[in-house]
């Protein structure tokens, strides 16, 4: 642990990055449960169901003609 020159603590490492984590975690809880937290959210949400709806990733087979006819070719 290292100590400011205020006297504040600091964990190093690891300790660190989940300490930042848990906070960070904490913070998009506490704003996700924010009226304005919950209507940007859903905004954002129905913006990407559209964007994902309009996103073709490949395309269909062609249509087959079921009941097509060969003609044996004679040489």
């Amino acid at each position: 642990m290292i100590i400011c020159s205020h006297g504040n603590s600091y964990c190093s490492g690891k300790c660190s990055a989940q300490s930042r984590q848990e906070k960070q975690r904490e913070a998009c809880d506490r704003y996700q449960s924010s009226s304005k937290g919950r209507h940007l959210h859903a905004l954002r949400q129905r913006h990407y169901r559209q964007r994902k709806k309009e996103k073709v990733t490949h395309q269909g087979s062609p249509g087959l003609v079921p009941y097509d006819l060969l003609t044996e070719v004679s040489q």
